[in-house]
């Protein structure tokens, strides 16, 4: 009979996982609803998303940031808002399309469609937004000082 020392077959080795600069280890519910466990995966700081509430496959994860909104009224609606605007970071990082996988914004409307945005052309968006919204106030001057000459 031969005795085989452990250590010499299956070596102790302590695995510290490298996390990116911004990244952190969060609990994710990896797998099916009938069959999961919880583990830890790498997530950006950003993220707010509850990596626990559905399981899903690793591959399938992706980041989400907190979403930022505008809301439009109408006077016509009450109290209704008529429009919605809303922007919020987003990482997939088992995209097959690199874009993807970097950080980057979706900008929607809570219609069917969503549009992508790299950093780059996020800030390009915030200086239209600017004008825009310079514009805006411009147009609520032109109407009020219409509206005290109709009075």
């Amino acid at each position: 009979m031969t005795v085989v020392d452990e250590r010499t077959v299956a070596p102790s080795v302590s695995v510290t996982a490298q996390l990116s600069p911004g990244t952190r280890l969060v609990p994710a519910r990896i797998g099916t609803w009938a069959h999961n466990q919880v583990m830890p995966i790498p997530c950006p700081s950003w993220c707010v998303e509850d990596h626990l509430e559905f399981p899903s496959a690793f591959e399938d994860i992706s980041h989400y940031g907190e979403p930022q909104t505008v809301a439009v009224p109408s006077f016509l609606g009450g109290t209704d808002v008529h429009y919605v605007w809303w922007a919020r970071l987003e990482s997939d990082p088992a995209a097959s399309d690199e874009r993807m996988r970097a950080a980057h914004l979706i900008v929607g409307d809570d219609s069917t469609f969503e549009a992508r945005v790299s950093d780059e052309m996020a800030d390009k968006l915030a200086d239209d937004l600017i004008v825009f919204a310079m514009q805006l106030r411009q147009q609520a001057r032109a109407a009020r000082q219409a509206n005290r000459a109709a009075a």
